[in-house]
C-alpha cells in the first residue's frame, strides 16, 4: 500500500515530536515542518535561523587531489521522455521573490551573486555561456526593463582593453560589417537616435556633442544632425540633410590648406601639386599640363562618379599661364590665366580614369 516515511524529533523538555522531514509515496522528500510538495522532488520549508547569516543550502566540500579535470559543484542535466510533448518553458535555475513579511526590509536582493573573492583561479568568471550563434540563441538575454551596470570595461567581440570603458570589436570581413549600429524603430516624424557625448559630467554635467539621426521626411529620409554645446541642451552646428546637402548652422568651415605648390617652367603637374589646392606659378609664358587620367583617379580614393576636386592657380609670372589638358583630361571653360591673375578649376570624376576640367573663375 502506498505510504510516506516521516522523520520526527522532540526539542528539549518536550514530549511532543515535530515532523522534521517526510518521504511521500512518489519518492517526493520534504524538509521541514509540512508535507513533501507532490510537482517537487525536494522541498525545503524549514525556516532559516540561527545565525545573523544563514543559509538554505550551504556547500563548503572540500575538492580532493584526484579531481583534476572538473569538479561541478551544482549541475544540471536533464533530459525530457522520448514521446510527443511540449514544454513551454524549461529553467534550469529560477529566482523567484516570495512575500516580503509586514515590517520586514531587505536592503539588497540578488538573483545570482559571484562573491568579490572569486579570484583564486588563473581566470576568474563570474558568469560563462558558451551558446553558439544561431537564431533564437542569446547568450545573456535581459529583458527586462531595469537598467542594466557595468562597473568595469566591457568588450564586445573582443576582450576589452583598460584604454576605454567600452571596446567594439568587428572581426568579419567584408563592406557590409558594422561595429556599432544604432537604431530606433519608430517611424514617427521627428524621432530621433542620439549619439550623445558628455566630457565632463560633473555638477549639471557639460554635454559636449550630439549625433543624431532625425527623421523629418517620414519614410523618405533622416537628417544627420551635429550638435555641441554647454548644458543640458546642445544646438545644432551642422547637418547632412536627406538629399546629402552639408549645412553649417554656426561657426565656420576649415579647410585643411598646406603650403602652395611652386612652378616657374612648363611642367605636367603631380597629384602632389593639386593636393596643395594652391599653385604659384611664377617665370614667364608657359604651359601647364593635366596628370593623366589614370595619374588623377589615384589623386584620392574616389567613391564614386561625379565628385569634384577643387584647385587655385595664382599667375605672379610675367606672362599668360596656359593649362592643358590630357590624356583621359577633356576641359570646359578659359584655360589662359592672364598675368597677375588667378584662376579658380574644378576636376570632375565622371568615370574610372576620365575627368572634365573646368575653369570656374
Amino acid at each position: 500500500m502506498p505510504g510516506r516515511l516521516v522523520f520526527s524529533t522532540t526539542a528539549d523538555g518536550s514530549s511532543s515530536p515535530t515532523e522534521r522531514m517526510r518521504i511521500d509515496s512518489a519518492g517526493n522528500v520534504g524538509i521541514g515542518p509540512g508535507v513533501a510538495i507532490a510537482n517537487s522532488i525536494l522541498t525545503l520549508q524549514k525556516s532559516i535561523t540561527g545565525s545573523s547569516t544563514s543559509a538554505g543550502i550551504y556547500n563548503s566540500s572540500t575538492i580532493q587531489s584526484d579531481v583534476t579535470s572538473a569538479a561541478n559543484i551544482n549541475w544540471t542535466n536533464v533530459s525530457t521522455v522520448a514521446s510527443a510533448f511540449t514544454l513551454s518553458i524549461l529553467r534550469h535555475y529560477l529566482a523567484a521573490q516570495n512575500t516580503i513579511g509586514a515590517s520586514s526590509v531587505v536592503t539588497n536582493q540578488y538573483g545570482f551573486q559571484a562573491e568579490s573573492n572569486l579570484t583564486g583561479a588563473t581566470s576568474n568568471y563570474g558568469f560563462v555561456s558558451s551558446i553558439a550563434a544561431g537564431t533564437n540563441r542569446f547568450n545573456f538575454y535581459a529583458g527586462g526593463t531595469a537598467d542594466n551596470y557595468f562597473a568595469g570595461s566591457v568588450g564586445v567581440g573582443a576582450a576589452p582593453t583598460s584604454a576605454a570603458k567600452a571596446n567594439i570589436t568587428s572581426t568579419s570581413a567584408g563592406a557590409s560589417t558594422i561595429a556599432l549600429s544604432l537604431q530606433n524603430a519608430s517611424t514617427t516624424v521627428g524621432s530621433e537616435t542620439v549619439l550623445d557625448l558628455v566630457a565632463n559630467n560633473s555638477g549639471a554635467g557639460v554635454r559636449s556633442a550630439q549625433i543624431t539621426a532625425i527623421n523629418t521626411n517620414g519614410s523618405t529620409g533622416v537628417n544627420m544632425l551635429f550638435k555641441i554645446g554647454n548644458g543640458a541642451v546642445a544646438s545644432e552646428a551642422m547637418r547632412l540633410d536627406s538629399i546629402g546637402n552639408f549645412i553649417v548652422s554656426t561657426g565656420a568651415v576649415v579647410v585643411y590648406q598646406p603650403a602652395p605648390a611652386a612652378i616657374s617652367a612648363a611642367a605636367t603637374l603631380t597629384n602632389a601639386d593639386i593636393q596643395a589646392q594652391i599653385i604659384s606659378a611664377t617665370g614667364t609664358t608657359y604651359t601647364i599640363t593635366m596628370p593623366l587620367g589614370t595619374t588623377l583617379e589615384t589623386l584620392i580614393t574616389w567613391p564614386a562618379v561625379n565628385l569634384g576636386y577643387n584647385f587655385t592657380v595664382i599667375n605672379t609670372a610675367t606672362g599668360i599661364i596656359t593649362m592643358a589638358v590630357n590624356t583621359g583630361v577633356t576641359s570646359l571653360g578659359l584655360l589662359t590665366i592672364a598675368a597677375a591673375t588667378s584662376a579658380q578649376f574644378r576636376i570632375r570624376r565622371t568615370a574610372a580614369n576620365t575627368f572634365i576640367l573646368y575653369r570656374l573663375a
